[in-house]
């Protein structure tokens, strides 16, 4: 028993390791010049990876529809890149990187990789918050982990997996763990995003909700889905509404969502010539910005537009059965469930306005779902 402890710790610092060089945390990507040892940093990572994956006992496997859509998924993505875009080995990395994970998660290293996540997210926390509270009311300040938006990208799925963590190791959530959730939501605030203010407050209301009443899978579900139609359809006539208008006033931001519908209307245009399997990872436009700067992106700062943008209406198509299939077999009755369900809806009201498809505490969330999904005896 001694031994087993002993060897999971080690896997732990092993995969902690592993996990932060995809992680994009602005200090540590800073830190590391030149930009070669970073990239190395990933292979080595990747090796190890696969070192891991290779280890696993046939017999320890949970693989199924879930993985092999996920495959299908990132399979669709690389395509479309290395045909659009040109051949790209830190693409191919992060590639292979994100399906070996989402593997893993399906195998006997689920709980250890959750512990090791939780480690990453706490330790980057408390660092983050230093900075924070020195750059607290700076509107362009760079923090730990990165700008106001990454907070939410890094903070939001961060604070949904040390629940999930703490639910699976001790079957509740401790008290401590809440105490550094509460942190995860109030650097958020502190940052002063205002798409990662809203997120976090959504996703408390679900969780206060879901305390109280059996969460209402299709209502969640179809109420994000008509804001989408909203923002991406409906935008030039929606967001131009003066109920709209007053809102964004009363957040303190343009009606643009600084200049969010003007990247819409071109990552549009991006996917009307690339409608089937779109345009690659790494796709590039400019526009100029309220300031009247020229700003070049190769994000479109939406999640089913991203999706759009680098492979198309096929890769939609497969993602979408994906979330279909797990939201679907997920049972609320079951806590862990319901929380891992509260987080993809909260990773999809963050993605209305941020690029939070390619992050890797989503992919992680994304295939702790799947395997939940998966479970025997569950249904919804």
């Amino acid at each position: 028993m001694q031994k087993n402890k002993y060897i999971n710790r080690i896997m732990i610092m092993i995969f902690i390791i592993i996990l932060i060089p995809f992680l994009s945390v602005l200090a540590i990507k800073e830190a590391i010049i030149p930009d070669t040892v970073y990239q190395g940093w990933q292979i080595g990572s990747l090796l190890c990876m696969i070192l891991i994956t290779c280890s696993v006992r046939k017999k320890s496997f949970k693989i199924n529809w879930t993985t092999a859509l996920f495959i299908m998924y990132h399979m669709v993505i690389l395509g479309s890149t290395f045909l659009k875009q040109g051949f790209s080995s830190g693409i191919l990395v992060v590639t292979a990187v994100s399906i070996l994970i989402f593997i893993l998660l399906q195998t006997s290293y689920f709980n250890t990789m959750l512990g090791s996540v939780s480690v990453i997210v706490t330790l980057t926390l408390i660092v983050n918050f230093w900075t924070l509270l020195r750059e607290k009311g700076n509107e362009n300040a760079n923090f730990f982990i990165g700008g106001k938006n990454a907070l939410s990208i890094f903070l939001i799925p961060g604070a949904f997996l040390l629940i999930i963590n703490s639910l699976n190791q001790y079957g509740k959530i401790k008290r401590i763990t809440m105490i550094i959730v509460v942190m995860c939501f109030v650097s958020v605030v502190i940052g002063a995003s205002t798409t990662g203010v809203l997120t976090a407050i959504i996703a408390v209301i679900f969780m206060v909700l879901s305390k109280k009443n059996n969460v209402n899978k299709k209502v969640y579900v179809i109420a994000i889905f008509i804001v989408y139609v909203l923002f991406i359809i409906f935008s030039e006539y929606f967001l131009a509404t003066q109920s709209w208008i007053k809102f964004t006033v009363l957040l303190g931001k343009d009606s643009t969502l600084t200049s969010r519908t003007i990247i819409w209307n071109l990552t549009k245009e991006i996917i009307s010539k690339n409608w089937l399997f779109g345009a690659g990872r790494g796709e590039s436009f400019s526009y100029v910005n309220a300031w009247g700067g020229t700003v070049t992106m190769h994000e479109a700062h939406n999640f089913i537009l991203e999706i759009l943008m680098e492979g198309g209406v096929v890769a939609l198509t497969i993602y979408v059965i994906l979330l279909y299939k797990i939201i679907r077999r997920l049972n609320i009755k079951n806590i862990r469930h319901k929380i891992i369900f509260i987080a993809l809806c909260a990773i999809l009201v963050n993605g209305l306005t941020e690029s939070v498809v390619n992050n890797l505490f989503v992919t992680i969330i994304l295939g702790v779902a799947c395997r939940y999904a998966n479970e025997k005896g569950v249904s919804s």
